[in-house]
C-alpha cells in the first residue's frame, strides 16, 4: 500500500511537468 501512495503522490507532483515516469511509461 505504501508503494501506491507513493506513486500516486509522485504522479500528482510531477503530473503537471509531465515527468517520464516507469511506472507510467509502462501502461
Amino acid at each position: 500500500m505504501k508503494r501506491i501512495n507513493a506513486l500516486l503522490q509522485d504522479i500528482e507532483r510531477n503530473g503537471h511537468h509531465g515527468t517520464g515516469h516507469p511506472e507510467l511509461r509502462k501502461a
